[in-house]
């Protein structure tokens, strides 16, 4: 007696059918999980996730309390401009005046598939603090062009944070 099941008469037709079913369900689910990543880790979404680490960012700069945005910071930006020294970090952070900075998000540039570039308007008399605008290790945090500027944010594999302009 052979076994009976959709298109095949036979154990082996049956196997043959069950094959195909399993390599057509395997590819429509890797369909879908490309087609939900890319929704879900979308151009929009990483804009917006560059313009909330920004200001985040920025926010806990002008803190006194916590980390002053440091766990905000790209590794590499951490290792190349502030050679993992926090103390140093804190210290230039706790350094500015940053009453005297005000600015507001003005719109956000997708520079690559990882790098978002987030510019700022300042209002006159705004003043960024040094940390921000002073070359470390051939690096700057704020790129500035008089009322606009910006602060670029990576996203990747070795890490997603605020990215130093430089080289």
């Amino acid at each position: 007696m052979a076994l009976r099941a959709g298109r095949g008469t036979t154990f082996i037709g049956y196997t043959r059918d069950l094959r195909s079913r399993v390599l057509a369900a395997v590819a429509t689910g890797a369909f879908v999980l490309v087609a939900a990543s890319s929704c879900f880790f979308g151009e929009g979404d990483l804009d917006a996730r560059a313009q909330s680490m920004v200001r985040a960012y920025l926010t806990q700069l002008a803190s006194e309390e916590g980390d002053r945005g440091w766990t905000l910071l790209h590794p590499a930006t951490q290792r190349e401009m502030f050679n993992n020294d926090k103390t140093t970090y804190l210290d230039l952070a706790a350094a500015g005046d940053w009453d005297a900075f005000r600015w507001s998000i003005d719109h956000v540039l997708k520079d690559d598939d990882q790098l978002y570039r987030v510019f700022l308007s300042l209002p006159a008399g705004s003043e960024p603090p040094p940390l921000l605008t002073t070359v470390r290790n051939h690096l700057v945090l704020m790129g500035q062009s008089r009322a606009i500027t910006e602060i670029p944010v990576r996203f990747g594999a070795d890490g997603e944070g605020i990215w130093a302009i430089g080289g």
